[in-house]
């Protein structure tokens, strides 16, 4: 909201933050019962966070959230309405994020993710033609997928398994995302939600990477789930294929690219699809900042990058300095630790303001293992050498 503002102001952009912190802190200090608003509320905070680039934070509240949810709720007793199901795939979204980014196995078990899919799969085996819950299903079973990933991930570094153990189940696990994507494809088979022209289609420029026009790569309105759906599914995919060769100590794929060239193809699609919902790109920002570290690092494809993270943050979504700082590494562009774009060009004043907020603030005291290698992108940087060790 105070972004949209033409004088937007970080006091806007906060007050809402401030409120629910007040509120939350006048509810436990009165001894009041945990309840959903509790939860809900939390889980606000932990969002704030995150767009605010305070990734320690957002764990420290995503480990409050796992505390009153399994407090208030069962793996099955959760699923026992809308309400509940949408605070657990917001829960789960955090958790799993946290995992896949430190290295870390979920903080929720594994029959809560089981659960989720066993709902949606009978809903869908209920009703037949219903499409919203075949999608929830295909959700829910990437959940599952994507916890086993970190998981298994987790456990061969920490000498939880050997590594004859670690390559059974990798292959146990290569095969349900085989079967993941199969299954969607004949889900989406006789659809016809999928956008075949563009109406204001623009001329090409020598600096696009990708054609975003092409037909058939996003869907239509009703349908956009299945776009951010599948910009994850890619996300992961490619994360799985990179951190596997690394566990195995093999050569990273040559396909790594062309998948992140996918996501960036449909991000740049639902950016210029004129009817798409409002926020879809800052909904698609996770997987495109996995994208961006597969890509080739010559000066086009980094420029692209550079004013798609530019836009993102003009957003709302600020990025957090670790993450700047890593890729200005990468890239070999020191200068992208301070903005992403030359001379300063599309760096909103707002958002000036929330990153010289965010540098004020108190830094983490007794900071744990596992907030620290969210921090520092762990998983993702630990081995992603500037010497372009992907080609």
């Amino acid at each position: 909201m105070a972004l949209k503002k033409p004088n937007g102001k970080i006091e806007h952009f906060l007050g809402y933050y401030n409120q629910s912190v007040t509120l939350l802190r006048k509810s436990l200090a009165g001894g009041q019962e945990h309840s959903q608003s509790t939860l809900l509320t939390i889980l606000q905070l932990a969002t704030f966070e995150e767009y605010l680039g305070d990734w320690v934070n957002l764990l420290g509240h995503q480990k409050a959230a796992h505390g009153i949810l399994i407090e208030l709720y069962s793996a099955d007793s959760i699923m026992n309405n809308e309400v509940q199901r949408k605070i657990l795939s917001w829960y789960s979204r955090f958790d799993l994020f946290a995992g896949l980014m430190s290295g870390y196995e979920t903080m929720l078990a594994r029959e809560w993710f089981c659960a989720n899919e066993d709902y949606y799969r009978h809903q869908s085996q209920g009703y037949p033609n219903d499409i919203n819950y075949k999608i929830e299903t295909a959700i829910a079973s990437h959940r599952l997928i994507a916890m086993d990933m970190a998981l298994l991930f987790a456990k061969l570094p920490r000498g939880a398994m050997s590594l004859e153990e670690f390559v059974a189940e990798h292959e146990k696990l290569s095969m349900r995302f085989s079967e993941w994507k199969q299954n969607l494809d004949l889900l989406l088979i006789n659809t016809r939600s999928l956008v075949e022209t563009f109406e204001m289609e623009r001329k090409p420029n020598p600096e696009d990477i990708i054609n975003p026009y092409m037909p058939g790569g996003i869907f239509k309105k009703g349908f956009w789930t299945l776009n951010l759906m599948l910009m994850d599914w890619y996300a992961t995919d490619v994360m799985y294929r990179y951190q596997s060769a690394l566990m195995l100590q093999r050569h990273p794929p040559p396909e790594l690219e062309s998948i992140a060239l996918k996501v960036c193809s449909m991000f740049e699609a639902i950016e210029y699809w004129p009817e798409g919902p409002p926020g879809i790109m800052l909904s698609a920002q996770a997987a495109l900042g996995i994208a961006t570290l597969f890509l080739p690092k010559d000066d086009r494809h980094t420029m692209w990058c550079r004013r798609k993270l530019a836009k993102i943050e003009g957003l709302g979504y600020i990025y957090p300095p670790t993450f700047r700082s890593k890729l200005a590494q990468l890239w070999g562009l020191p200068e992208i630790s301070h903005w992403w774009l030359p001379n300063d060009e599309g760096y909103p004043a707002i958002v000036r303001s929330i990153r010289a907020f965010m540098e004020g603030r108190p830094l983490h005291a007794n900071i744990q293992a596992k907030s620290e290698d969210v921090r520092t992108l762990k998983a993702i940087f630990s081995k992603l050498s500037v010497e372009d060790d992907l080609d």
